[in-house]
């Protein structure tokens, strides 16, 4: 089965590929490498198809697909990825809703991804797009909620601030002033981070 997936991948036969690598994989000890050399490859050819998906504006299957690949195989190295690129489908596509939603399934099941603070700034231009400042400035503040010392914190908060403004929010917009002075007090760059 391995040999035959394998030779269906380098033809570009993606969707036989898989399948093969799924028979493969029910006869392999889980864990194994060679089960985990399978997975990775399988992944690869399920990137293809959910990119071909997107490539010819079929944004709502593309994101369908790329989600798929998550619940297949949640621990591969790029699941996080693969959600993170079904929410800028859902994007690309119109859908801001599903995007932003989407987006946040990044950190809520890879809290550690590389991909964590760009996820939470999609999912805020997300809500950017449909005029909905309020929970556009809920997401920036995320960031701090959630890592609290990473170097955008304070940005982001700066960021929730602008959102309150264009919301006519003056009060929520000054509070983010008093937000980075008590959670930052140390910082003396506080102030000119907000910017």
């Amino acid at each position: 089965w391995k040999m035959l997936a394998q030779s269906y991948f380098k033809n570009e036969e993606w969707q036989n590929s898989i399948n093969a690598f799924e028979s493969y994989l029910r006869i392999v000890p889980q864990g194994s490498p060679e089960a985990a050399e399978s997975e990775k490859i399988m992944a690869a050819a399920m990137f293809k198809i959910a990119e071909g998906r997107e490539k010819t504006g079929n944004y709502a299957e593309a994101a369908g697909a790329y989600l798929f690949i998550y619940k297949r195989l949640p621990k591969n190295d790029i699941a996080d990825k693969a959600i993170f690129n079904a929410a800028n489908a859902y994007q690309k596509g119109g859908d801001f809703d599903n995007a932003a939603r989407t987006f946040i399934m990044v950190v809520d099941a890879f809290p550690n991804s590389a991909l964590k603070i760009q996820t939470i700034s999609r999912a805020a231009a997300c809500y950017i797009e449909k005029k909905d400042f309020r929970a556009a400035a809920g997401m920036y503040l995320e960031v701090p909620r959630r890592y609290p010392d990473n170097k955008e914190a304070i940005p982001s908060i700066g960021r929730a601030a602008d959102m309150f403004e264009k919301e006519r929010m003056l009060i929520e917009a000054a509070k983010m002033w008093e937000l980075v002075y008590e959670k930052y007090p140390r910082k003396e760059e506080s102030a000119q981070s907000l910017y």
